[in-house]
């Protein structure tokens, strides 16, 4: 049966096999961790759920063009993992590393449940650069859209 795909508002989900130890998820747009810090602040339970869901799902997608099923086989892929972002965004406003990473939280935790990784904490996950692209700089990248690099560790 096909799987349906999830509605992230015309973002692009996808996902690539570039080496045997080397995946490239590319997951829904995802905001600062500066504007992720504004809705909590204000309660915005709405922009919050949603930015979990999308986070989580963009991962659960991409994972299940790779592995029928969208559960990684065998589990976990690596006991170890590195991961660079970079982010594409649609505007011409730079956002910070740390603020790029931080913005990525759900999309992380979801590399626990696909079973990419057995937890997310620095033990197993290690964070590489992460940068941001605007518009006309993507290169050959698809975007809008946040392009999670995960590399196995040794």
């Amino acid at each position: 049966m096909k799987q349906a795909r999830p509605n992230f508002g015309g973002a692009s989900v996808s996902a690539a096999r570039l080496a045997d130890d080397v995946l490239r998820l590319v997951v829904p747009l995802t905001p600062s961790g500066n504007l992720v810090d504004r809705w909590k602040l204000s309660r915005n339970l709405r922009k919050l759920s949603k930015l979990k869901r999308d986070g989580r799902s963009g991962v659960h997608f991409s994972v299940a063009q790779l592995w029928p099923g969208g559960q990684v086989d065998p589990r976990p892929w690596a006991q170890r993992i590195s991961i660079s972002i970079i982010r594409c965004s649609d505007t011409a406003r730079l956002v910070d590393d740390d603020n790029v990473a931080n913005g990525c939280k759900y999309a992380r935790d979801a590399l626990v449940t696909v079973g990419l990784v057995p937890d997310d904490s620095p033990a197993h996950v290690v964070m590489g650069p992460a940068e941001t692209r605007t518009r006309g700089n993507w290169g050959d990248l698809e975007g809008p859209a946040t392009h999670l690099l995960i590399r196995r560790l040794a």
